[in-house]
Parts: structure tokens; sequence; C-alpha cells
């Protein structure tokens, strides 16, 4: 069995990275393309490998040599690579191509050794590599029927991204000699002469699907790393799903987001309801989305109005953010040099967005991570404005009406603002807490702004919405002074119309969090090793009880289960000891996160 490998592309879309030299010879985390994959064939003992060369193609061959690892490399040219592409490399090669039953690759895609090591070992004939279609996958897709056999190619122009039984080829096939001769070759000779030089080989292959033509067989390999890489972007997630091991925790963790480029990571560290929105939701969504997003969202006096009737103040009291972030950094900005009471540990965005010298710590003066109503009370004569996030983040305490009502009348004694954060209340027990965003309870307490993130309670991040209402309109005109005109999109402002009509599932939601969130606590406190904290948030603190073994306990369980998980290495108020803060997601998910948490941490400290 030979290799061959299409190299002869310019990859004009990575910019300066090709200006001078082969897309092939792009390094992923200090390793060129090129090398990679002859590394994978080198290491299968192919009895040679072909390389079809264009750009550059004398730095390409200065690279490799007439041999690799001691296999011999034989090079075709194709002289017109700035305008044609990829079928015409093949042709070029065409004759090397039917000498040998072959391992076809592209330069462009990085893959794990072990998706090329199964598809040599793969008794079948000829077989196409594939993994489960997402979104954000481009190029040719096929279905598969239930014996394996590929049934259809369709190009990218002719898919329907409704349906769910697509597979992303990626680029890497076997082909039987006898296949290439005398069928492929044949159609791909004829295709070049009736259709041009300008076309893919896949569409040749889409051709070959008929009745009564041998069949390609299909090798799923969703559950193995690959990437395809045609621009910057392409080359930066690239970097991250094949970062070394001691550094691919944190290029996950670091991104602070975007995973859906990287379907095999489930997150945990980011907090988001699980079960909300339904698909009902999700199809209306959809089905607005084209509309809406083509047009200007609302002025902040209509959003106002719809807010009013998602939360039940009134339009005057409200005002939408792009996000709670970015409402945090306008009432940092609104209340000035002001002198800020922030609780530790806490949700970072309020010790950096106000400014430093104006930030005074309260901690607990007990065992407790959260400070008592009375240490918050005794607190409040020496600051301007309090901070309270109940329940709180990130250890899931919470506040209970009585409490909190307390706090904030002694602020009101003391004529103090206080900052209620309520992102997480719709998560804890219904007799335990209960919302401030109230007109009634607003305008009996001017003194307390009351915000909220809809990202995480109605599972919807990525359309950045927050709120918040007073009824201290100063302070509220002085907050919307600083937000700009249209911070809100129209797909957000799309979501607000329909919230009202789905309220009854999203209150079914709540229920299914809380009931998994009491299952997910018993079972992590059956873990040895580790205190699982009470929480009344969509998330669960736990403290590992033997220090410097977080970082390698989330290392583990990423490289193991594909689950991303946060530690809360050095933060605030946690220094003393080592913690984890898990999002409560869906009842396999988190089962699976027990299980590996458990045997990790058995394996460590039996290191």
């Amino acid at each position: 069995m030979q290799g061959l490998i299409l190299a002869a592309g310019m990859g004009r879309r990575l910019g300066e990275l090709t200006r001078d030299q082969p897309k092939a010879m792009v390094e992923v985390a200090g390793r060129a393309l090129i090398e990679r994959a002859l590394d994978s064939l080198a290491a299968l003992g192919v009895s040679r490998i072909v390389l079809v060369v264009g750009f550059k193609a004398e730095k390409l061959m200065t690279l490799i040599g007439d041999s690799y690892q001691g296999v011999p490399v034989i090079y075709v040219m194709n002289p017109e690579f700035a305008t044609t592409n990829n079928i015409y490399s093949l042709y070029r090669a065409r004759h090397e191509f039917s000498a040998d039953d072959s391992l076809l690759l592209e330069a462009d895609v990085i893959f794990d050794h072990s998706i090329l090591a199964r598809l040599a070992e793969d008794t079948r004939p000829n077989v196409v590599a594939v993994a489960q279609y997402h979104a954000g996958l481009d190029g040719t897709v096929v279905t598969v029927n239930e014996s394996g056999t590929v049934e259809s190619f369709i190009p990218k122009n002719l898919q329907d991204h409704g349906r769910s039984d697509y597979f992303k080829t990626i680029n890497i096939y076997k082909f039987s000699k006898q296949y290439i001769t005398s069928t492929y070759m044949p159609f791909l000779n004829a295709y070049v002469e009736a259709i041009g030089k300008n076309a893919y080989y896949e569409e040749v292959l889409s051709i070959l699907t008929g009745p009564a033509l041998p069949k390609l067989s299909a090798m799923i390999v969703s559950d193995h790393r690959w990437y395809e890489i045609d621009n910057a972007h392409d080359l930066l997630n690239a970097s991250t799903v094949f970062a070394p091991s001691n550094e691919v925790f944190n290029a996950y963790l670091t991104r602070y987001g975007g995973l859906w480029r990287f379907p095999h990571v489930r997150d945990f560290a980011l907090l988001v309801n699980p079960y909300f929105p339904t698909e009902p939701l999700k199809l209306e969504l959809s089905a607005k989305f084209a509309s809406v997003a083509s047009m200007y969202p609302s002025s902040h006096s209509v959003l106002g109005h719809l807010a009013a009737e998602v939360f039940g103040v009134a339009p005057e009291e409200v005002v939408l953010g792009n996000g709670a972030s970015e409402l945090i950094a306008a009432v940092a900005e609104a209340v000035g040099d002001r002198i800020i009471g922030v609780p530790v540990p806490c949700f970072e965005e309020y010790r950096s967005r106000f400014r430093s010298d104006r930030v005074i710590e309260i901690y607990s003066a007990s065992t407790e991570l959260t400070p008592s109503v009375e240490v918050l009370i005794e607190a409040l004569p020496t600051l301007d404005v309090l901070v309270l996030v109940n329940p709180h983040n990130p250890t899931g305490a919470v506040l209970s009406n009585p409490q909190l009502e307390e706090v904030c009348a002694a602020a009101a004694r003391l004529d103090k603002l206080v900052l209620l954060d309520e992102s997480f209340v719709d998560f804890a027990d219904q007799d335990c807490c209960s919302s401030w965003l109230d007109s009634r309870r607003l305008q009996d307490n001017p003194h307390v702004v009351v915000l909220k993130s809809l990202g995480k309670t109605h599972g919807l991040p990525g359309l950045r919405l927050g709120v918040l209402a007073t009824a201290n309109e100063v302070l509220l005109a002085a907050i919307r002074e600083r937000l700009p005109i249209w911070n809100i999109s129209s797909p957000a402002e799309s979501l607000l119309e329909l919230l009202p009509r789905y309220r009854d599932d999203y209150v079914q939601s709540l229920a299914r969090v809380r009931t998994e969130r009491s299952r997910f606590i018993a079972n992590l406190r059956e873990i040895e090793g580790i205190e699982c904290f009470s929480s009344q948030a969509n998330f669960v603190l736990c403290r590992l009880r033997h220090r410097g073994v977080v970082q390698q306990l989330a290392r583990r369980i990423l490289e193991e289960g594909g689950l991303l998980i946060k530690p809360l290495i050095g933060k605030t108020g946690l220094e003393r000891d080592d913690y984890i803060r898990l999002a409560v997601l869906d009842g396999d998910a988190n089962d699976l996160l027990v299980k590996l948490i458990a045997s990790v941490l058995q394996s460590l400290e039996a290191a």
C-alpha cells in the first residue's frame, strides 16, 4: 500500500503564513502539517509516498528530500496550482495513483494517527473516513446507510443544514488498486475532459454512488481528533485541539466560550441551563433568524416594554444590556469613585470593572466561604455600594428572603446602594429565596439595583442578554447614558418577544435543574477525596482534600472524557485549598463526570 498526499495548494486564506511557503508547511504546535501526515504514513510502513506539489514546491522538496524515515518519496508537479483545484492534482498523479492500493490524504488536514491506522487495518477495500456533521463544518458531506455504506456525496451548495444524518468527509480515503483503475480513473479522466480542471475529486465520487457501481464504505471517526485548516481561524482552532498535553486544558479554558467548534468537548466550566430553551423555542428562533438578523433592533424604550412584560417590572424601571457584563461596566462608570464592597470569593467582573482603589473586599469571619449577614451589615458604614450575588458565585450559598431583607433594610438606614445580582436566583428552591425583580419591591427599595444574566437562566448565552432594574431614576438614567444605541441584537430582541409564550416550559426546566442538582450533589458526595458544598444555583462547588492535584484532575478529565471543568486556582478568598466549580448539566453528562472524578482522584492518590 502507498500513500498519496495532495499538497499543491497556495493557501491564500492563510495570508502571511503562506506568502513564502506552501500551505503544507504551516505548523501546528511546532510541527508542519506535512510532517505530521508523513509521520503517520511512515509509521504504517507504506511502500512509498507520492506527493503532489505546486506552490513553492522547491521548499517542500528541500524539507522532505527523496525519502522520509526510510520511505521513498516521489514528487508529482502540478504547474497550474494557482488556477486549478484538487481534481487536477490527482489527475496529474493518475499513473502513480493507479499503481497500488492507496491511502489518499490532503495536506491541510491534521489528524490523529489512530485514524490512518484504523483505515489501513479496515478489511473493507474502499473506505472514506467521516465524522458526524455539525454546524461550522465546510465542504462535502455524505449519507451513510445502516450497513455502513456511503449512499451519496453531497456538495456544500446542495446541503440541507436542517438534517442530522450527514457525515463530513475528513479528506482521508483508502482505495484498492482495482477500484482506482477500473472504476475511479475512467470517470476522473472523463470528468476532467468534460468539466475541466477547476473542480474537486469528490465530485467524481458523487457520480460513483449509482446502483451498478462498487460502493465506498464509511469509517466513522467522530471520537478522534482532526481539523481541516483553510484559514487563520482554523489554524487557531487546530492549535487548541492539537496542543501539547500539558497545554491543551488551558487552551480550551482560556477561550471562555466558543466551544461549538469542538463538539467533542462538554463544558462544565460555564454556567448554562441545560434544559432550556426547549426544541419548539429553538425551532421558532431558527425560523425567524434570517428575517430578524437582516434588520436593526429596536430602541431602548421599545426594549424596555418587552423586558417589562417578561420580568414583571415597569418599562421606566428597566434597561437591557449586552449580557450582564455590559451592565456591570455601566454601573461601575455611573457610580464613579464611590467605595464598593464586594464579598469574596466573587464573580471577578465585580473586582475588575470597579476602580481597584475603591473596592473593599468583605471576607467571612468564620470557616464559611461566604460572609454572614452580620459581617455584611458590619461592613456597610465603610462603603457606598454593597454588591450581593444571590445565590452566590462561586459557592452556591444563598441569603434567604428574611436575611436579604435584613441586609437591604440596614443599607437603606445608612443610605447605601445595594447592587443585587440575581443571575442564579431562578434555580433556587422556591421556599428558599425569591427574585426582587418586582415593581413593588423596587419602589419600596429605591436603593436596590437588581441585575440578572439571561444567558445562564435561559440557556442562550450567545445572544448576550442581561437585565437591570431599579426605582432609582437618577442612577438608571446615568446607566442608560453609558449604553450604546442598538446594544441588544435583533435575535436577542426576538427572544424577548417569544419568552412569555414559553413561560411554562421555562418553569419546568428550572424544576429539572433542581432535581438533577440534588442527585448530582449526592453522587459527588460519594467520592473519596472531595467535599461537596450545598448549592442553590446551577453549579456545585467542591473542595479537594489533597492540595496540588487540581490541575492534573482537570487535565485528565478533559483528556479521558472530553469534559471541561473549572479549577478555581488563585481565586481571592479560596487560596487556602484547591476547589473546582462544576456546572449542573444533563444526567448522562453529570454521571460521566462523577465517574471520571472518582477514577482520576483514586489514581492520583495512589501515585
